[in-house]
């Protein structure tokens, strides 16, 4: 799978592909050196060597993550490193045979490719690539591979000089919360992103890349840990119930927007952030928790003393903000819970 490709990259750097046999796997890579450079490229896909001059690969179809179809398509190597870029080995652990690899790859190729998983299917064509290498259904590793797709967290302290670039964008929020924010150093803060396998983590960072634009990174799971100032380390939140199927999606949506990265937008601390990308990843909704419970505790602070003056309000609002305040109490502990039972 794709986590494995890259661990495999860290360990042991590129090799190419100079000889082609039939039945092995490859890599197109378009731009290596992007990838080395910050954590992604422009263009990957998997595919089988069915004989010197064709390999056999899934084509995904669609502008949009949930409508995407896939296909399985077959190419001229030379078609398909004009396209897809040169060629890099491909190894998965236990793989078969190649005469059964191949096998299997032409035959997902006249049925036009299986479509069980349809709706999981990973865009750089990794799943299809391991099924015929493997021999079972991909929803089996995810079974095998407990992290991928799992969505991590882990504590950072935010500089409140990026707080105060990201207000400039929102002239009537900074107004608001200038006094605040803008008077601590530091605010606490998680830092969310999506897992891949082998310890490779998917997420939407801050840290300018070297063509100086914010953008998701895959990096190794270990930097992702390390960003944490605290005694915490990142932990997985756990899904309820935890199926293949929602992880496998929530990692195969991660792939998606890894390569449609200009279309996810800017990174917005308050409106597009890492949270807001990993709980889409997770569940379809773009949402942050932490910037409502961040909305909520301004509300209590600043509420009670601007509208005193309002018949009644002053007996009613210690009420709501004490349900509110419960609730979050309660969503926490449960979580809390379900990761210390796991």
């Amino acid at each position: 799978m794709l986590g494995h490709f890259l661990k495999d990259i860290e360990l042991n750097g590129y090799t190419p592909a100079l000889e082609l046999r039939p039945g092995m796997a490859v890599v197109g890579i378009k731009d290596a050196q992007s990838l080395e450079a910050y954590g992604m490229t422009d263009t990957m896909k998997f595919a089988i060597v069915a004989d010197d001059d064709t390999l056999i690969f899934q084509l995904c179809i669609g502008t949009k993550i949930e409508k995407c179809k896939f296909c399985i398509q077959a190419l001229s190597t030379l078609a398909f490193k004009k396209e897809y870029g040169e060629l890099y080995v491909y190894h998965m652990r236990g793989e078969l045979p190649a005469d059964q690899v191949l096998k299997e790859a032409k035959r997902r190729l006249t049925n036009n490719g299986d479509s069980r998983l349809e709706s999981l299917r990973s865009y750089t064509g990794d799943d299809f690539v391991d099924e015929c290498l493997l021999g079972h259904d991909i929803i089996d590793m995810v079974h095998g591979e407990p992290a991928a797709g799992q969505h991590w967290d882990v504590p950072l302290n935010i500089d409140v000089a990026l707080i105060a670039q990201q207000l400039q964008a929102h002239p009537n929020l900074q107004r608001i919360l200038q006094k605040e924010i803008l008077n601590q150093t530091v605010h606490e803060g998680t830092h969310h992103g999506i897992a891949l396998e082998a310890g490779q983590m998917l997420h939407f960072s801050t840290c300018r890349t070297p063509d100086r634009v914010n953008r998701l990174k895959l990096d190794p799971q270990a930097i992702f840990h390390g960003i944490s100032h605290t005694k915490r380390k990142g932990r997985s939140l756990p899904y309820t119930p935890d199926s293949a199927e929602d992880r496998l999606r929530s990692r195969n949506r991660a792939i998606w927007w890894l390569f449609h990265a200009d279309k996810w937008g800017k990174y917005c601390l308050f409106t597009n952030n890492c949270e807001h990308f990993s709980r889409y990843c997770r569940g379809g909704k773009k949402e942050s928790k932490q910037v409502t419970w961040a909305v909520v505790q301004f509300i209590m602070s600043v509420a009670p003393a601007a509208i005193p003056h309002l018949k009644g309000i002053k007996y009613l609002l210690p009420i709501v903000i004490q349900i509110v305040r419960n609730r979050m109490i309660q969503r926490n502990n449960k979580t809390n819970n379900a990761q210390a039972a796991t």
